[in-house]
């Protein structure tokens, strides 16, 4: 079992948030069917939460949001300024 630093954690758990929140963003915006497009609305919305709960703890925790060796790059303020792109990055 592998042992996790509390860095690590919150570190991937925004990587996998944002990411999520990015392709439910994009499907929303494709989308033709207005059902189809309220629900990637929804699951993008919820997201932008979890993003928010995981920015707290990585504050509470005072962890910040990128890594030594990690690409962090910040993108368009759709989150917040703050937002970032993470693809590419990987848990050492």
């Amino acid at each position: 079992m592998a042992e996790w630093t509390m860095e690590e954690v919150l570190r991937l758990a925004l990587r996998h948030e944002t990411e999520n929140f990015e392709e439910y963003k994009k499907a929303s915006e494709e989308a033709q069917n207005p059902a189809i497009r309220a629900m990637f609305r929804f699951l993008a919305d919820e997201e932008r939460g979890h993003i928010k709960l995981i920015r707290d703890k990585m504050a509470e925790f005072q962890v910040k949001e990128s890594a030594g060796g990690c690409r962090w790059r910040t993108s368009s303020s759709t989150i917040s300024p703050r937002r970032l792109s993470t693809r590419g990055c990987s848990r050492r």
